[in-house]
């Protein structure tokens, strides 16, 4: 596996992704990704998916990795990519037959970022997504914000069946969006799988890119 593919979550493009993909890079891998389109709120899952397949017909069963709301999505793009391999990066994990909106969203988020929206108020992007970033970092991040709205992806249950395709959750312990403990239990319940702990908050790819190259790199290599 040398291709990797980097969706985006809802309030950020693949610009934000720019430090990580050079680590990865120097790791040897070939990243790949699109911006997700904003303007199709109609769009499920699978659609979602398709795009993504037109866009990225060149990559040959690669790793995906997906960052907070693009869990969504993650599964369904998975199989439209044939993926060797799925990274749940701070990612929300659907439950087999369930919608994310048919969940109870405070176990699943914290309670105030439920509305929020980081790129119209630094203040909540500071607090809620780039706590443990340095200035410098901050300053970088902001003007790369881009909301994504998942749409009918986030209102359309999920259905695993028997296409469960490898997987490796990273935590992020420091997520103030998205809770740590819920994310644990959701890797072991829904994944089976044991996850492993990124000391961030929930974006390491801006705070610690290289860092995050590394752990991503060696979790893949272990499988």
């Amino acid at each position: 596996m040398n291709d990797i593919v980097l969706l985006h979550g809802t309030t950020a493009g693949q610009a934000s992704y720019a430090p990580f993909a050079a680590a990865l890079s120097n790791r040897g891998w070939t990243v790949h990704g699109v911006d997700l389109p904003v303007d199709r709120p109609e769009w499920r899952a699978d659609e979602h998916a398709a795009f993504l397949a037109e866009h990225l017909d060149e990559v040959d069963r690669p790793v995906v990795l997906g960052h907070s709301g693009a869990g969504l999505i993650l599964e369904a793009v998975g199989h439209a990519l044939d993926a060797a391999h799925l990274v749940w990066l701070a990612a929300y994990i659907p439950a087999d037959g369930m919608s994310l909106v048919d969940e109870d969203l405070t176990a699943v988020f914290n309670a105030d970022w439920l509305g929020v929206d980081p790129t119209s108020d630094p203040e909540a992007a500071a607090f809620f997504l780039y706590h443990d970033c340095d200035d410098e970092t901050f300053q970088w991040a902001l003007p790369r914000q881009r909301l994504w709205h998942p749409g009918a992806a986030a209102e359309v249950a999920m259905h695993r069946g028997e296409d469960v395709r490898a997987s490796t959750v990273l935590v992020a312990s420091q997520d103030r969006t998205i809770r740590p403990d819920w994310l644990r239990r959701a890797a072991r319940d829904r994944l089976g799988v044991e996850p492993i702990e990124v000391d961030t908050g929930h974006c390491p790819h801006v705070s610690c890119p290289d860092g995050l190259a590394e752990i991503v790199n060696s979790a893949i290599a272990g499988q």
